[in-house]
């Protein structure tokens, strides 16, 4: 197991991230779901990863599945062994198709990835 993309800012704070991008769609009405469309095993996938680094931040990146994004689903996983070692998992939707504007995707793509990575 390995994620796919492993960021180290440059700046002072250090902060890293880890993105894991999932190719599969979550369910049309995932936001009614209480973990989101987030599968179990992905949780312990990404908690595992993050142990693995020491990482706090993951991102999960999914296609979207409609014309209109989500918002971000945001879980906090708080060790069992340290209350004060918090994962943040957040999970977004990427724009990857467009039936009405295609040419826009870059731009769209762009906005929601930099919406995530400037959250402190």
């Amino acid at each position: 197991m390995q994620h796919d993309i492993f960021l180290t800012s440059k700046d002072r704070t250090n902060r890293q991230i880890i993105i894991d991008t999932k190719y599969k769609l979550r369910e049309q009405d995932f936001k009614s779901d209480p973990k989101k469309g987030v599968s179990q095993g992905d949780i312990y996938q990404m908690v595992s990863y993050a142990f693995k680094r020491g990482v706090r931040d993951i991102i999960l990146v999914y296609p979207n599945v409609s014309e209109v994004l989500h918002s971000l689903d945001e879980f906090k996983i708080i060790s069992g062994f340290d209350e004060k070692l918090e994962i943040s998992i957040t999970a977004l939707e990427i724009p990857f198709w467009s039936v009405d504007d295609f040419s826009a995707l870059d731009k769209k793509l762009f906005a929601a990835i930099e919406t995530v990575l400037h959250r402190a």
